[in-house]
């Protein structure tokens, strides 16, 4: 995943993470990549040799030198990036957190884990979170995406369930829509950068999906958009520097759409 560039910090160096018991930066420099940090759990690495792995992570959209991070320990960690050093630790779920979401509200983020709960957390004051939705009945909850434009709005997508929930932070406890096409289980899911209304969704049945959520509550019977991949869709995404195109990543191809 690269690091957010809303074109305001010009000179500032294109970096990349990826993730595995580490957080890992990469830059591009004379055609190669190479890597720039290992940024370790401390608290992990105090009490095992052997590193947790880590699920996901995300940028700050806000401020683009923080990071977040979630485990396998039931941690979140929020990493400070131009210092190398962890800003927040805690512990965020009873279980595994699977995925972390920024909001747009520079202090806030969201996580979901194997307790089937989505978490929200304000920096200035950790002392409690906030559970805004609970599976019924209880499931994993594998991702979330948190509107950019529309910061009341979160998708999430549980465990071996067809579709994607759809959570209004206002409303808390009981999902505003579930989403769902020909009964698919979800892999993917990311909200368009330009649009408050618009959700891009990859499914397991080898569709790529954009739902228009400017309906809702009413039911919603059919996607904007279903295109046929053909092939299980793991990965969507709708970057902001190329609002107009999609990509869709499949087992041995990837798909650029114009939407």
């Amino acid at each position: 995943l690269w690091r957010p560039d809303n074109g305001s910090e010009t000179g500032k160096q294109d970096l990349l993470a990826s993730s595995t018991t580490t957080l890992n930066l990469w830059k591009v420099e004379e055609g190669q990549v190479k890597c720039v940090a290992k940024l370790a759990n401390t608290r992990a690495q105090k009490q095992s040799t052997n590193l947790p792995p880590l699920t996901s992570f995300d940028w700050s959209s806000v401020s683009h030198h923080k990071l977040g991070a979630s485990s396998v320990d039931t941690t979140c960690t929020i990493w400070n990036l131009e210092k190398q050093k962890i800003e927040t630790q805690l512990i965020a779920h009873d279980k595994a957190v699977y995925d972390i979401a920024f909001s747009h509200v520079d202090s806030l983020f969201a996580s979901v884990g194997a307790d089937g709960s989505v978490r929200v957390f304000d920096q200035r004051n950790l002392d409690h979170s906030t559970i805004i939705y609970e599976s019924s009945p209880p499931s994993p909850l594998l991702r979330l995406a948190w509107n950019k434009s529309n910061t009341n709005h979160i998708a999430t997508i549980a465990m071996d369930a067809p579709g994607v929930n759809l959570i209004d932070i206002r409303r808390p406890s009981v999902a505003l829509a579930a989403l769902s096409y020909h009964d698919s289980c979800v892999n993917s899911i990311t909200w368009a950068p330009h649009s408050r209304n618009h959700l891009l969704c990859g499914t397991d049945d080898g569709f790529g999906i954009i739902w228009d959520t400017a309906e809702i509550p009413s039911k919603l019977d059919s996607p904007l958009l279903a295109y046929d991949c053909d092939s299980e869709v793991y990965q969507a995404q709708w970057p902001a520097s190329q609002p107009d195109y999609v990509a869709l990543g499949m087992a041995h191809q990837i798909r650029v759409l114009q939407v």
